[in-house]
């Protein structure tokens, strides 16, 4: 659903760009941007119309041409796109101005760390559309997944929200237990493959016994032991509204292990 589209006139000087990613646009009939399979330079060169040259992060290059594509996208999917901290940042901005109408967001496996996580949380507390959202195999950690606590506090819109192989923690999973009780939208949280132990495990069983809002929760392949089994298994009896799993989706690898998780 891609299309090349001439720069506007006089957008940064009328600037010539080779390799990276190229301009694009949804088309009127299908608002989606797919970038997934564009070729993802490192390195961006940019010739400005005096003949310097300077180099842009291809992160750079790309979010820029998402910040005038024409129809705005609805669904962005930018998975494998090595944006880390810095590329969601400038993603987080544009989710308050440009991308406010934004309905679904794929962020898997784009190297964000919990810097560029905490950026996103907060763009997300403030946004009024967005419905989905896919964290999956980036280093959110516990920072991240606090953040995200707190922006499920004041979002009315998000419904569902994939935090797989995120290395989150108790720290995490007790804030985002906490959020659950104030939430009213959230549909889907996929916490599966994190470090997550029985304290964690307990307080999101607790959430999951009051939750009036939730049909799917996953915790599976995390630190828990028998103790946070016994507590998982008896909210979901006692909640049967609420399925135990998600399909895996083909881009969340990783996976969770004993221990800490690493910060």
């Amino acid at each position: 659903p891609l299309v090349p589209f001439p720069a506007p006139p006089g957008r940064g000087g009328g600037c010539r760009c080779r390799g990276g990613v190229g301009r694009m646009q949804a088309m009127p009939d299908q608002p989606e941007l797919d970038v997934r399979a564009m070729r993802d330079d490192s390195i961006v060169v940019v010739e400005p119309d005096d003949g310097r040259q300077s180099a842009w992060p291809a992160w750079k290059h790309l979010l820029e041409d998402i910040s005038i594509a024409n129809p705005v996208p609805t669904s962005l999917k930018l998975s494998y796109k090595n944006l880390g901290d810095a590329g969601a940042c400038r993603l987080a901005e544009l989710l308050g101005t440009r991308l406010s109408g934004l309905e679904s967001l794929d962020l898997s496996c784009t190297s964000v760390g919990s810097v560029g996580a905490v950026a996103v949380a907060k763009a997300l507390g403030a946004h009024a559309s967005l419905k989905s959202l896919d964290m999956s195999s980036n280093a959110v950690a516990d920072t991240g997944a606090v953040a995200f606590a707190a922006a499920l506090r004041s979002n009315a819109s998000l419904e569902s929200l994939s935090l797989h192989a995120c290395l989150v923690g108790d720290k995490g999973a007790k804030g985002l237990a906490e959020a659950l009780g104030a939430n009213k939208a959230l549909q889907t949280l996929n916490l599966r493959q994190n470090y997550i132990g029985d304290e964690g495990a307990a307080a999101v069983a607790a959430a999951l016994r009051a939750s009036r809002t939730l049909t799917i929760l996953d915790l599976q392949s995390n630190s828990y032991r028998a103790a946070g089994r016994k507590a998982l298994s008896e909210a979901y009896d006692f909640n049967r509204r609420v399925q135990p799993s998600v399909p895996l989706s083909w881009h969340a690898g990783g996976g969770g292990g004993g221990g800490a998780p690493p910060r």
